[in-house]
């Protein structure tokens, strides 16, 4: 799958979702899980805001143009958007979090560390999570 994935052409974003989506994504659900492919959404949104280019259940995919990731600037464009109008894998997983008012401390940490993200530049991959930490931060949930 990586050989023949490699041997497009990569003009864009779009391209790289298309052919990630189409040549990666779903032969492996096919494989494993085929009753799983309807859980894969491309262009989601979410209630809270934004849009992912991708999420199969708590995964939400970034995707970036070829090799991006190659600079800080497209490691953070994927992270946390372009500007304040865009979106990144850092709102997506809050955003997807369900994290209401009523929730505790420890309900809320479950919530937020539930999710991954994953970016994809058609080179390399970025994952992204939330993991529990000693010193609280504010988060805007």
């Amino acid at each position: 799958m990586e050989r023949e994935f490699k041997q497009f052409q990569f003009n864009n974003e779009d391209d790289i979702k298309i052919h990630f989506t189409s040549e990666i994504v779903m032969p492996l659900l096919r494989e494993v899980n085929p009753s799983m492919l309807s859980a894969f959404h491309s262009e989601n949104h979410l209630l809270a805001g934004g849009r992912t280019d991708a999420t199969f259940q708590k995964i939400h995919f970034e995707y970036k143009k070829e090799n991006r990731f190659s600079t800080k600037g497209g490691i953070d464009e994927a992270l946390y958007g372009r500007d304040d109008q865009d979106h990144g894998l850092y709102d997506y997983l809050l955003s997807d979090s369900e994290v209401i008012d009523t929730d505790t401390d420890v309900e809320i940490t479950r919530k937020v560390t539930s999710g991954v993200g994953i970016g994809f530049d058609g080179v390399s991959f970025l994952f992204a999570r939330f993991v529990p930490w000693t010193q609280r931060e504010q988060l805007n949930t």
